[in-house]
């Protein structure tokens, strides 16, 4: 299983156990979720990390939050934020659309990193690790 896969069904899963009031099975999909975001995205310029938000989209689509901390000349150039939408595609597993400014071509980049993350093999149990 790929992590996008995996992110899918812990997000699905915590959602369907909030619904019947079922909080502590709930936390442990949560505590999963938490598991897989400690591989995601962070440092060479996404300095602040990468956010899920919890929210999952009608077709088991959902969101990331992060920044880009831009270098030109060998200096800091400022910051962009950006919303990273994974959604589903049956031919392709996922598609990505990459929100905020283009500064230096930057979505390029952020979509290639975030495919890359996305696409790599996943326990299916991550706390077995």
């Amino acid at each position: 299983m790929e992590i996008y896969q995996k992110l899918c069904e812990c997000l699905m899963m915590r959602r369907d156990y909030l619904e019947i009031n079922n909080s502590k099975m709930a936390n442990k999909w949560k505590e999963q979720i938490q598991k897989i975001m400690d591989s995601a995205p962070h440092d060479s310029g996404f300095d602040n990390g990468t956010e899920l938000s919890y929210d999952l989209g009608k077709y088991g689509g959902f969101t990331f939050t992060t920044s880009f901390h831009h270098m030109d000349s060998g200096h800091y150039d400022g910051w962009t934020e950006h919303l990273v939408k994974v959604k589903p595609h049956l031919r392709f597993g996922f598609v990505l659309e990459i929100t905020g400014r283009n500064k230096h071509n930057i979505k390029e980049h952020i979509y290639e990193v975030f495919s890359w993350w996305l696409s790599q093999k996943c326990e299916d149990n991550p706390q077995d690790k």
